[in-house]
Order: structure tokens, then sequence, then C-alpha cells
């Protein structure tokens, strides 16, 4: 946590999203001076208070599927992802929307392109202040190709996403 943001560092990569082996532990810090707690929901739960600044804590986890780190003081639109899965086929695009996925071995798979919701489904008030403490958005925008894999093949696979994808259920068709 930094700048009032997640950073999530993977070799040299500062993303939003991130990858993460199940059972592997996950090392987190905050390097602000401010009380910072972060909050996983999904396939994780937790919450990790961070009182003082560059001290680490960590957690595995042990459950596939998507985390979603959020914070737990106050700075409600605080968001970033996790994949928790036991295979390496995981991959961002990069700036232009390309993505490539090296070695895959031959076989018959669900590719799945997903994207995280900025719309705000609703929120949540601390009780006794009546401020928003936790904003909740949408369900991410997904797309699902079947493809198969042939040995030594190369394919090439397009995700289209527009505005509707990310409507509430029933809105703007």
């Amino acid at each position: 946590m930094r700048g009032r943001q997640f950073h999530i560092l993977q070799g040299d990569a500062d993303s939003r999203i991130g990858f993460v082996r199940r059972g592997d532990s996950l090392e987190m810090v905050s390097r602000e001076s401010v009380f910072h707690s972060l909050h996983a929901a999904g396939a994780a739960f937790f919450t990790l208070p961070f009182p003082d600044p560059d001290d680490p804590g960590s957690r595995q986890l042990t459950n596939k599927g998507v985390v979603e780190l959020t914070s737990a003081a106050g700075y409600y639109a605080m968001r970033a992802y996790l994949f928790v899965d036991d295979h390496p086929y995981y991959t961002m695009t990069d700036a232009e929307g390309r993505f490539s996925l090296e070695q895959v071995p031959p076989g018959n798979y669900e590719m799945v392109c997903w994207m995280p919701n900025w719309q705000k489904q609703s929120h949540e008030r601390d009780p006794e202040t009546a401020v928003i403490s936790r904003w909740f958005f949408l369900p991410a925008a997904t797309q699902i190709q079947h493809v198969t894999v042939h040995p030594k093949e190369t394919l090439e696979r397009s995700f289209q996403f527009s505005t509707r994808s990310f409507h509430r259920s029933g809105e703007g068709q």
C-alpha cells in the first residue's frame, strides 16, 4: 500500500492484479505513515492491520479462486485482485490489450478473459458515524472461449469488451 493505492509487485510489473500459486504465501506491507488495514474476501478471507509503515505481514493462500483486496481503514476506493490457482496459465494484457500464454500443454481448455467492474453496486456505512466504509462493485465482466491446443501449435484469440459488458443485469441491452 503506497499513495493510497494497492501495488501488486511481481517481477518488473506493478499492477492492481496479481497471480499466486495455491499454497504460496503473500507478503504485504504499507509504505505510508497513516494506519492501514487490508481486507481480503473471496477465495481468502482475512483482515490484516498495518499500524506502522514498513512492517510486513503475510498470509498463505490455500484456496483457488479470486481474492479481492480492499481497505479496511476507510479508503473504500482502494481495490486489487489476486488469482490463486495450481497452474501457471494466467497472464495480463499489455498496454495495447495483447497477451501471450507460453508452453501450454496440448489439450482442451476454457480461455477466460476477466475485467473488474468499477460500477458501484452498494456500500456499507460505519454504524457509529454513518461514514461510508466500503464500496461493493458489480461482478466482473468475463468472456469464455473454448480452445483446443495441439502440439507445437500457436493459436490467436481475441476478446472484445464494450461498455455494455459492464452494465447492471438487464440495463443497456
